[in-house]
């Protein structure tokens, strides 16, 4: 019996070694030098056979990505790292495969209230709809294929608690992200406070 208890764990051993194989043969990382048009420069660790390339500049804080129906790239940029107002919405369009950039960045909205996500969505009536999540509200507009801002006045669908960094409570969680779901059904996630606590609100 101690024999062939003997005999699976050196077999589990082995199959447990053969497992590991691919992680013990990763690639080794060398540092890859990054050039920006403003003059800086840093490293970033990669695989000896990776390559990369910025892909578009002059964005600050960009958070989440959406891709429009008429295949456009919508971006979120939040500025930095405080509660304002200074977000904005990008669109990356004219990409080149050859040179791995885009040709085009176009600023699509301004002055917003810490942006982190948008999302489209194409209703029964097909029209399109264009979201945008800030730290206060939920607003949508008519959207309009390769338009270069929005259309129309904005309809607010929600508005969340938005009590800032210097709430009594503790910082105050920033952010909103949207998605819809196949269904149609429009999901929105609040962040909590903090990593680990437990919240008053």
């Amino acid at each position: 019996m101690k024999t062939n208890k003997l005999k699976i764990s050196t077999e589990f051993l082995l199959l447990l070694l053969i497992s590991a194989l691919p992680i013990l043969a990763q690639t080794k990382l060398v540092p890859k030098k990054i050039s920006l048009k403003d003059g800086r420069e840093f490293n970033l660790n990669l695989p000896s056979n990776y390559e990369i390339i910025p892909a578009a500049e002059g964005l600050r804080r960009v958070r989440f990505f959406a891709i429009a129906p008429d295949g456009r790239i919508f971006v979120t940029d939040m500025f930095d790292m405080s509660d304002n107002r200074k977000g904005a919405v990008y669109i990356l369009d004219a990409w080149d495969s050859r040179k791995g950039k885009f040709g085009s960045v176009v600023r699509f909205m301004t002055n917003l209230r810490n942006p982190n996500s948008v999302a489209f969505y194409t209703d029964k009536k097909r029209q399109d709809w264009f979201y945008v999540a800030e730290t206060d509200r939920l607003t949508r507009y008519r959207f309009t294929r390769n338009s270069t801002a929005p259309t129309g006045a904005p309809e607010v669908v929600a508005t969340f608690p938005a009590y800032g960094l210097d709430y009594k409570h503790g910082n105050w969680h920033l952010t909103r992200t949207i998605a819809f779901s196949p269904a149609g059904k429009l999901y929105v996630s609040v962040g909590t406070s903090c990593d680990s606590c437990t919240e008053k609100e």
